[in-house]
């Protein structure tokens, strides 16, 4: 229902506030997108289509370790919101380390199975697939970072730290460009698994950290 006197309240536009929020979040979200996929599009020019195709298959396993990340993102959001702006500071640390113990516990059996017995999750992509389960244990150390770490993202953003986000996330994805630069041409589809594993453990371990200190 309506609050009563909704109807007559005076209207108050906070347009330029938005639009600062809005353009941080979205560069954080395009510099985000680059490091998500400019290893595929780098390995591909540089190592060939092959090679795409196995890494592709080795991201797409290890996507499955984050799995449980994103449902406690859904949940976290609001609790953490609720506790910064309502001055809960040892609430706020309670719900974002609990959220991240909670994800990790839950990345765990997918991470052990994928550790353990690469290749009885690779063959469902073919037996062409088969013989890269070292490949897809690097890919899953780094996506175990990023659910070990939790909400970290969406703590940043409800807390209105959305330029450091951006900006931590910017200085990550220019040092994976550089850096596949020089290692994808030596080591191809591993030297790139390598990079984005430590470049994702990287991010999400100085989010965590910038978090924690909001």
């Amino acid at each position: 229902a309506r609050p009563d006197g909704a109807a007559d309240s005076a209207r108050a536009y906070r347009t330029g506030e938005w639009g600062r929020v809005a353009i941080g979040i979205a560069l954080g979200e395009v510099a985000r997108a680059t490091l998500a996929r400019s290893d595929t599009m780098m390995l591909g020019a540089i190592s060939g289509m092959q090679d795409v195709a196995v890494y592709g298959a080795a991201r797409r396993v290890g996507m499955l370790i984050t799995f449980t990340l994103n449902a406690v993102n859904a949940i976290a959001g609001p609790l953490l919101a609720s506790a910064y702006h309502g001055g809960r500071s040892a609430e706020f640390r309670r719900v974002l380390r609990k959220s991240a113990l909670w994800s990790m516990l839950g990345a765990l059996p997918a991470f052990t199975r994928v550790m353990v017995a690469p290749e009885s999750v690779l063959w469902l992509f073919g037996p062409e697939f088969r013989g890269h389960g070292s490949l897809v244990r690097v890919v899953a150390l780094g996506q175990f970072a990023n659910a070990a770490t939790g909400p970290v993202v969406m703590a940043l953003l409800m807390t209105g730290r959305q330029r450091r986000y951006s900006l931590s996330v910017v200085v990550v994805a220019v040092a994976n460009l550089a850096a596949n630069a020089f290692i994808i041409p030596v080591w191809g589809l591993y030297g790139a698994a390598w990079i984005a594993a430590g470049c994702t453990a990287s991010l999400n371990c100085w989010l965590f950290v910038q978090a924690r200190r909001a």
